[in-house]
């Protein structure tokens, strides 16, 4: 019987072209070599293929896109969020010390009423080119007396009256709460959308007790809802005075 040829599977004589081999890799893996090879995307005006002017042009572009970027959320925040001030005196002591720097809740009165005891920012009736801050004692409504180094408050839901609890008040300024000596009327009603505040210093403080207009002479104790920037939220500098003077949402 003829004997079967086995196949010679002598080594060298099958030899496998490591280059060949990769001279037919698919195409999809050479487009990842070359990916790897360039690094990562360049920018626009990096491309070494446009003149030089159009490469600043497309530079100068994104600068100003990114700059109006940051302006539109920055001014979205501060109109619609919160906003910085500093305090500049001491007729909210010891709420508030001089050169303190504070966080304005603005949010809070776009939903809600502002509310008899917050400590608010504000341009007063007599003077609008500086804000002030101080705390709201009469709300719409009200009828405000000041007497005996007290405040008392009417209203229709208590027609007797009741004497204000002060207890945010340093005990140096409790029932230290007088008017001026030229006012005519210890009584304030709070007409619509208009509040009567008083600084917690209460024996140095320009506030409603206080306030004329410059050319009538006459009392402009009121401010309006529309002057009111927000309602201090907290104590941001300095670092060991910082702190929390009111809830964001309360």
């Amino acid at each position: 019987m003829p004997q079967e040829k086995k196949p010679n599977y002598d080594s060298s004589s099958e030899k496998i072209d490591l280059t060949e081999s990769k001279k037919n890799k698919p195409d999809s893996d050479l487009i990842l070599d070359e990916w790897d090879a360039e690094g990562e995307e360049q920018e626009p005006w990096e491309n070494k293929d446009n003149p030089p002017w159009k490469n600043f042009l497309l530079f100068l572009a994104d600068i100003l896109l990114n700059a109006a970027i940051i302006i539109t959320i920055v001014f979205t925040i501060r109109y619609f969020f919160i906003s910085p001030f500093q305090v500049s005196g001491n007729s909210m002591l010891e709420t508030l010390h001089d050169k303190e720097y504070i966080i304005v809740n603005k949010l809070n009165y776009r939903f809600n009423e502002p509310e008899r005891g917050d400590p608010v920012v504000f341009l007063p009736p007599n003077h609008k080119k500086d804000y002030y801050v101080k705390r709201i004692i009469g709300i719409p409504g009200d009828t405000v007396i000041i007497e005996n180094g007290k405040v008392k408050i009417k209203n229709e839901a208590d027609p007797e009256g009741h004497y204000v609890d002060e207890s945010y008040l340093d005990k140096r300024f409790q029932g230290k709460t007088y008017l001026p000596t030229d006012i005519m009327s210890e009584t304030f009603t709070v007409p619509d959308e208009s509040y009567f505040v008083l600084g917690d210093n209460r024996t140095g403080s320009s506030d409603s007790r206080y306030w004329r207009d410059a050319y009538t002479n006459e009392p402009t104790p009121y401010v309006h809802k529309d002057m009111i920037s927000g309602k201090v939220w907290v104590v941001l500098w300095p670092i060991n005075g910082i702190r929390f003077i009111d809830d964001f949402w309360k």
